[in-house]
């Protein structure tokens, strides 16, 4: 990774990355009862960085496309930076919450008030599964959603192509929104789910990771930059 475009990215995402972190930090340890896998403020949060980090990393305001991309590295390079910069962000968040968990502050925070403390200090941890399916899946969807609309506003195709390909890209948006259904049922079982569920849930989360990767990729490639 380069670290002078890192720092260009980290500018236009930190301010509201740290909020989000801080936020999250705080009603993860203030919460009164024990964390579960279904808490859907976690779930919303998830969902949330997924969209933010996406947004911001991947969008050049005003004159920044220009200068960026005439630089000298290689649009797969650029391309794989960002994403790069994105999952680190998103793993920063689950390492910030497991250390909050399996420290025992919050634990420490809770135990002479709360009966079931310490007992659920580890069972705590299942806060982690929603928040990096439901981070990640969003992520990637928000990231070829903004590129594939890149392409299309720069692209010379007659009008009625790109109305036909706004459709299909909304069709796979809904299709791959439609998936959450599959996350949500799953991560409504908790620890009880079938393996069968769980397995369903990681085969579409690594899909729809690998598909929205390569299509973004692909997207990246083929933007036309005005001077």
């Amino acid at each position: 990774m380069v670290w002078e475009l890192i720092k260009l990215d980290l500018r236009k995402v930190l301010t509201g990355y740290i909020t989000f972190v801080l936020v999250l930090s705080a009603y993860l340890l203030f919460r009164q009862r024990p964390l579960e896998s279904t808490d859907t403020i976690v779930i919303a949060a998830g969902v949330l960085q997924g969209l933010y980090l996406a947004w911001r990393i991947f969008r050049d305001p005003g004159s920044t496309q220009s200068f960026i991309f005439s630089r000298p590295f290689s649009r797969n390079r650029l391309f794989w930076n960002r994403w790069g910069l994105g999952i680190t962000l998103q793993m920063v968040t689950l390492l910030i919450v497991l250390i909050l968990v399996a420290s025992g502050a919050r634990s420490f925070i809770h135990k002479s008030n709360l009966p079931y403390y310490p007992m659920v200090q580890w069972y705590e941890l299942s806060v982690l599964w929603p928040l990096a399916i439901f981070s990640l899946a969003a992520f990637q969807i928000q990231m070829f959603l903004m590129l594939r609309a890149r392409t299309l506003q720069t692209a010379s195709l007659p009008k009625w192509r790109k109305v036909a390909t706004y459709a299909i890209v909304c069709f796979i948006a809904l299709a791959f929104l439609g998936g959450f259904r599959v996350v949500a049922s799953a991560v409504s079982h908790g620890a009880t789910a079938p393996a069968h569920l769980g397995n369903a849930v990681l085969f579409y989360v690594l899909t729809l990771t690998v598909l929205t990767t390569l299509t973004s990729l692909h997207c990246y490639r083929h933007i036309e930059i005005e001077a």
